[in-house]
C-alpha cells in the first residue's frame, strides 16, 4: 500500500479512489482516535481555564451577551456550549458582576455535577477533530497520493498535541481545524480555479477568526501569496476574487458575533469593557480608542466592537509578558528557541523524523507554488510569530502548525519524477539516512537534564538506525531506494508511543527528553495545566487516604474529584509539615523558591506525571531546617 503507484495524483487531478485496506485503515484509525479522545474527555478533571470558558459558554447561547472572556471569539464556545442546553443549569442574574463566579458556576450547579458539564462540554473539540483528520487525508491525498493520505491522518489523529487539546474545552481545536481547512479550500482554489472552493476558503476564513485571534495572520500570509499569484499570472481577477472571499469572511465573523454592533459610549457602561485602571475609556491602548472615536465618534454603532476589544486585550497581555518555564528557568521574558524545543519533545520521534524526510523529499515532490506556499507559509509565521513574543505558555498556542506538519512528513511518499510513489534517488536516501541519525544522536545528548533515564531513553538511537538501515538497503530493480519501509517503521513508532502513554497526553514528552518523568526540566507551563485531580481522587480512594496536603493549580474545586485537602500556603507561606503532600509539577518548578524543603525528596507517586505526591517525614522537615541555619 505504501508504494502503489496508481495512488499518485497530479495537484490538479482527483485522487484515484481508496483501496479497500486503506479505507478500514482510515475507518480504524478514525475510530481509535475517538475512543482514546473520549476516555480523555471523562478521566481527566478540569484545566485551569475550563472553568471560565464553561461559564462563558453557557452565558453566550442563553443570554446572546458575548462579552464574558471576550478576549477570545465565541466560535469555539458556541461548540462548547450546544451539548450543555440539555443540561438544567442555573445561571445567576449577576453573573457578570458576581466574584468567583465561574468557579461556583462549574463545580457547585445544584442538579447537575461538574463530571457531566466537562464532559459535555469537551465534545465540540473531539467532533471537531474528525473534521481536521479528514482534511489532511485530503490534502495528502491530493499533493502526494493516498498513501500519504492515511500516513498524513496516523500522524495527526495520533499525535498527542492533538489528542490531548481536542478534549479540553478551550479555544484551541477550533482554530487549529478551520485555518488549516481555510488554507486547503485557498490551495484548491488558486490551483484549479474552482469557485466552490474559493467560497469554502472564504467561510473557513471567517471560522477561523471566530475561533481565535491568532487565526489573524491568515489575512498577511494568503494576502501574500494571492498577490504574487495575481504578478505570476497577470491576472487581476486572481485578487478581486480573494477580496470577495475576504468580504465573506468579515459576514461569518460578523454572524458569529450574533450582528453585534456597540457604541463607545454603550460599551463604556458595560462592566465587562472597562479595562482595569481606565478613567472611562473603553480601550486599554488609547490608539484604538482614538481612531475608533474619531471615524465613529461616542454614540454611533460599531460593528464587531467585542472582536476589537479582544484584539486589544491580547496586544495588552502580550505587552506585560507571563510567567513561563523553559528549560530550568521560570521568567516572563520569552526565548527564539522556546517553540523549536517544544516541537522536538512534545511531538514523537518518529514524527519529527518523518517531517525532516519530508523536507528532503521537498524537490522531488513540488506541486507548484500556490501548494508550497500555502502549505509552509502559515506554519512558519506562528513560528517566527511566537517565537519572538514574551507570552509563550506551551506547544499549543502553536497547535495549528501539527496538521501542516503532517502533510509535509507525508511527501516523503510523492513519487519520483517518472512517478513511481515511494521511491527516490540513492543521494537522497543516503543523505536522509546521515540526517536522522544525526538528528537523532544530538537530541539524545543535547537533552540530557539530571535524573534517572529509564532503559527507554535510547530506544529513538535503535529506531533512527533501524530506519537509516532500510532507507539504504530497500531498493527497486532499477536502484531506486523504497521508502516504504522506513516510513512504515516511523509511522508505526510514533504511534506505538503515543499510545503507550495515554491518557496522559498534556504531560507528553518523547524520549528524547527522557520522557514524561524527566521532560518538565525543559517545559511544564501548559503541560500541568490542573488535569489529573481526579486521578489524585482516585489515588487518595485507593490508598484509604482520608485528607492531605495538596497544591492545587486550577480554578474548580478538589473535592469534587474527591480530593479532601489543605494547601502548603494555607497559614500564609508554603510551610512543610510532616504527611502526604502532593504539588503540582507546575508549581513545583515555577515556584522552585518556594519548595527547597522538597529540594533532593523523591515523589512515591506520579498521578499523570503533573502531581507529585510526597510522604515528608519530621526528620526531612528538621534537615531542611538545619540547612537554612
Amino acid at each position: 500500500m505504501l508504494c502503489d503507484p496508481a495512488a499518485v495524483t497530479n495537484a490538479q487531478d482527483k485522487p484515484s479512489p481508496l483501496s479497500r485496506g486503506a479505507r478500514l485503515a482510515v475507518v480504524g484509525l478514525i475510530a481509535t482516535y475517538l475512543g482514546l479522545a473520549l476516555w480523555g474527555a471523562w478521566v481527566k478533571s478540569e484545566t485551569y481555564d475550563e472553568p471560565m470558558y464553561v461559564l462563558a459558554a453557557y452565558s453566550y447561547v442563553t443570554t446572546g451577551d458575548l462579552s464574558l472572556n471576550r478576549e477570545h471569539p465565541p466560535l469555539a464556545k458556541y461548540l462548547m456550549a450546544l451539548p450543555l442546553l440539555w443540561l438544567d443549569l442555573e445561571l445567576p442574574a449577576d453573573y457578570q458582576q458576581q466574584p468567583g463566579i465561574a468557579f461556583s458556576f462549574f463545580a457547585h450547579q445544584p442538579r447537575v455535577d461538574p463530571h457531566t458539564i466537562l464532559f459535555l462540554a469537551r465534545l465540540g473539540g473531539i467532533v471537531l477533530g474528525v473534521l481536521l483528520g479528514l482534511y489532511v487525508l485530503n490534502w495528502a491525498r491530493h499533493a502526494f497520493g493516498n498513501a500519504a493520505g492515511v500516513v498524513a491522518l496516523a500522524l495527526c489523529l495520533l499525535n498527542p498535541n492533538i489528542l490531548a487539546h481536542c478534549r479540553v474545552a478551550a479555544n484551541d481545536m477550533a482554530p487549529t481545524v478551520f485555518i488549516f481547512a481555510c488554507c486547503y479550500h485557498f490551495w484548491r482554489w488558486l490551483d484549479t480555479q474552482d469557485r466552490g472552493s474559493l467560497l469554502w476558503g472564504g467561510v473557513t476564513l471567517g471560522l477561523a477568526l471566530g475561533a481565535k485571534l491568532s487565526a489573524l495572520m491568515l489575512l498577511p500570509v494568503l494576502g501574500l501569496i494571492v498577490l504574487v499569484e495575481t504578478i505570476r499570472r497577470r491576472q487581476l481577477s486572481v485578487m478581486g476574487w480573494a477580496s470577495l472571499a475576504l468580504l465573506a469572511s468579515g459576514g461569518v465573523l460578523w454572524l458569529l458575533y450574533l450582528g453585534e454592533a456597540r457604541s463607545l459610549a454603550d460599551a463604556g457602561q458595560h462592566v465587562r469593557f472597562i479595562p482595569p485602571g481606565s478613567t472611562g475609556g473603553v480601550f486599554a491602548l488609547g490608539t484604538f480608542e482614538q481612531v475608533l472615536r474619531s471615524v465613529f465618534g461616542n454614540d454611533t454603532p460599531i460593528p464587531l466592537l467585542s472582536f476589537l476589544k479582544g484584539i486589544d486585550h491580547q496586544l495588552t497581555h502580550a505587552s506585560t509578558g507571563h510567567m513561563t518555564y523553559f528549560w530550568g528557568e521560570a521568567t516572563k521574558t520569552g526565548s527564539w528557541a522556546f517553540y523549536l524545543v517544544t516541537t522536538l519533545i512534545k511531538n514523537p520521534e518518529g514524527f519529527v523524523l518523518l517531517v525532516l524526510l519530508g523536507l528532503l523529499a521537498w524537490k522531488r515532490s513540488w506541486r507548484g507554488f500556490a501548494h508550497e506556499s500555502v502549505l509552509v507559509a502559515f506554519a512558519a509565521s506562528q513560528y517566527l510569530l511566537f517565537s519572538t513574543a514574551d507570552v509563550q505558555l506551551g506547544f499549543k498556542y502553536i497547535l495549528p502548525v501539527v496538521p501542516f506538519l503532517a502533510v509535509m512528513a507525508s511527501r516523503v511518499l510523492a513519487a519520483d519524477g517518472e512517478g513511481r510513489a515511494g521511491r527516490t534517488t540513492w543521494s537522497e536516501a543516503r543523505l536522509g539516512a546521515a540526517l536522522v541519525i544525526v538528528l537523532s544522536v544530538s537530541c539524545h545528548f543535547v537533552f540530557d537534564e539530571p535524573g534517572e533515564h529509564s532503559l527507554f531513553h535510547g530506544l529513538p538511537l535503535v529506531g533512527a538506525a533501524a530506519c537509516a538501515v532500510l532507507l539504504l538497503t530497500r531498493r527497486d530493480a532499477q536502484g531506486a531506494a523504497l521508502m516504504g519501509s522506513a516510513v512504515l517503521l516511523l509511522t508505526i513508532w510514533s504511534s506505538v508511543e503515543v499510545l503507550a502513554r495515554q491518557p496522559h497526553n498534556l504531560m507528553y514528552f518523547n524520549q528524547w527528553a527522557g520522557g514524561p518523568d524527566l521532560g518538565h526540566h525543559y517545559v511544564i507551563v501548559g503541560d500541568d495545566w490542573g488535569q489529573d485531580t481526579a486521578g489524585l481522587g482516585r489515588w487518595m480512594q485507593e490508598h484509604d487516604v482520608d485528607h492531605m496536603l495538596y497544591d492545587y493549580y486550577g480554578t474548580g474545586d478538589p473535592e469534587r474529584w474527591g480530593v479532601t485537602s489543605t494547601p502548603t500556603f494555607a497559614t500564609g507561606g508554603f510551610t512543610p509539615v510532616p504527611g502526604l503532600v502532593a504539588v503540582h509539577a507546575v508549581l513545583y518548578k515555577r515556584l522552585s523558591k518556594a519548595y527547597t524543603w522538597l529540594a533532593g525528596k523523591q515523589p512515591i507517586a506520579k498521578i499523570g506525571w503533573s502531581i507529585f505526591i510526597f510522604d515528608l517525614t519530621q526528620d526531612d522537615i528538621d534537615a531542611w531546617e538545619k540547612s537554612r541555619e
